[in-house]
């Protein structure tokens, strides 16, 4: 009377864990901040291999300067605010290097460039990444600001030069004649 009700309870155990086991991972979406400095830590984006993520950023991205640290690491499409990759084969985090994908913004604001370190996650699969740079700080802005005078192309000095020729004063418009 014991023996098939123990025989039971073992097979609903045994199936249960059957199961568990065979669930895929659990997709999300979630946003993450770039990281400020090009050494790291970068946000992780959880992967798994045949699985296509897309991350989309918050500024223009040069479409050809999309770097993948290894060839099993598809990029699907590259667009302009956009990127969608999926890992292939065998799935980061058996390496012992960690997977990068780099980009880098157009827009000439800091930080030029965008890294994600690519992971597997027993769980999770990041479908859609939504990726932030960080807020500056008014010491940040303030250095920015600072520096831009630096930046200007030389070029551009005879406009500077018709500013401080004008000295504040307005400049005066007389009718032109064509004839």
């Amino acid at each position: 009377m014991f023996q098939p009700i123990t025989l039971t309870w073992g097979l609903l155990c045994l199936l249960t864990v059957t199961a568990a086991q065979a669930q895929p991972p659990l997709v999300r979406s979630r946003r993450v901040t770039v990281a400020a400095s090009p050494t790291g830590p970068f946000p992780e984006v959880r992967v798994a291999a045949g699985v296509k993520t897309s991350i989309v950023l918050d500024a223009p991205i040069d479409k050809d300067s999309v770097q993948v640290g290894v060839a099993r690491v598809r990029v699907v499409d590259a667009g302009e605010h956009s990127l969608i990759f999926e890992p292939q084969g065998v799935p980061p985090g058996g390496d012992k290097e960690p997977w990068v994908l780099r980009v880098r913004y157009t827009d000439g604001a800091s930080p030029e460039w965008a890294a994600f370190e690519l992971v597997t996650h027993p769980t999770e699969v990041d479908l859609q990444v939504d990726a932030v740079r960080p807020k500056l700080t008014l010491a940040a802005c303030q250095e920015q600001l600072g520096a831009a005078p630096a930046r200007c192309e030389p070029g551009r000095a005879e406009v500077w030069v018709l500013a401080d020729r004008l000295g504040g004063h307005p400049a005066q418009a007389e009718p032109l004649d064509v004839n």
